[in-house]
Formats: C-alpha cells, structure tokens, sequence
C-alpha cells in the first residue's frame, strides 16, 4: 500500500473484473492474494490483514479494502499465503465482524 496511485488503480480493475462475472457461465468466484484477511498466528499478519481487509485510512475513512467487495460481489474462496500457518473459519462478512 505505499503507491496510493497503482492502489486505486488496481482496486478500480477488481471492482471492474468482478462486476464483469457472469454467474451462469463461472458459478464459482474464487480470489487468489499474497496476504490473508484474517490473521491470528501473531502480530507480525494482523496489520496488513487489516489492511486488506478494512483498507486505507484516507481522511477519516477506510478505501480500498477487500472484504466488502468480496463480500457485495459474491466471492466463493479467498486463498492466500505469505503466513506458514493454516486457518480457516465460517463464513465470513462484514455484517458479522
């Protein structure tokens, strides 16, 4: 999240590429990221999950994040690395954090 130009950038194509799915065609809508949303392996995840998922911290209010727009564009599966650890939850939304 340091170039604040390729980040909206690259949030303006994914609102974009998931606005374009047609669920009769591609039933399942599945996301591949680098960093987990979630995170409670240690506090070395738990602020790019954050960030991920909340987004960022633009003149008092969040932009950018993921979880929203997963979540308001119907996304099935969210798979990430980056932590050597292996989590997994219920659904999730942001109606229910």
């Amino acid at each position: 999240f340091s170039y604040p130009n390729l980040t909206a950038k690259q949030y303006a194509w994914l609102v974009q590429d998931l606005g374009s799915v047609n669920r009769t065609r591609t039933p399942w809508v599945i996301v591949n990221g680098h960093r987990p949303l979630y995170c409670s392996c240690d506090s070395d995840c738990l602020g790019a999950a954050t960030t991920n998922r909340m987004g960022n911290m633009i003149n008092g209010t969040f932009k950018y994040g993921l979880e929203q727009l997963f979540f308001s564009h119907g996304v099935d599966l969210y798979i990430a690395g980056h932590e050597h650890d292996y989590e997994r939850m219920y659904d999730v939304s942001p109606h229910h954090n």
